[in-house]
């Protein structure tokens, strides 16, 4: 009889655990600002694969550490969450044009900032690690690279300097 308890009992824990994922999970979507960026942006499926993947930004209050992927295509920015920790976050898609630029700073050093115009204080803090992947990623393009991520480039680096872009 006893083995029955202990099978409850894993049991329990087993749903606990599941539930507690899923709270999490909620709590980061409203904590992070990501379903302000969702509402604006959201997109039911991802419109193609990302270019990068195993991203760490932080959002707002709330970090996703190597759980970004970030498609740079023509059509804009698209940013989605590694499907185990996807719960209640849409992919989003944000067009260049509404994409801003900036940075920030923190222990490691000065990262690029990406703002979105159309979400009150939206933003994406890439970690620097991150950061660097992105920039390589636009400088191996080069010309081919869509003239915004040249953009963004560009601005960071005049930034950087110490410039206004």
């Amino acid at each position: 009889m006893t083995w029955v308890y202990v099978l409850l009992g894993i049991i329990g824990w087993a749903f606990a655990m599941v539930g507690m994922f899923f709270l999490v999970s909620r709590i980061f979507r409203l904590v992070s600002g990501w379903g302000r960026v969702e509402q604006k942006y959201g997109i039911e499926e991802p419109a193609y694969q990302p270019d990068l993947r195993g991203i760490s930004a932080g959002f707002g209050f709330a970090s996703a550490k190597n759980t970004m992927h970030l498609g740079l295509q023509k059509e804009g920015l698209q940013i989605t969450i590694t499907p185990l920790f996807r719960f209640f976050m849409k992919p989003v898609l944000i067009p260049w044009n509404e994409v801003g630029v900036s940075t920030w700073t923190n222990i490691l050093g000065r990262s690029l900032r990406l703002t979105f115009s159309r979400v009150p204080g939206g933003k994406i803090d890439l970690f620097p690690k991150s950061t660097t992947q992105v920039l390589r990623y636009i400088e191996q393009a080069g010309d081919k690279a869509h003239p915004d991520l040249r953009r963004i480039h560009h601005e960071y680096s005049v930034l950087l300097s110490g410039g206004r872009p």
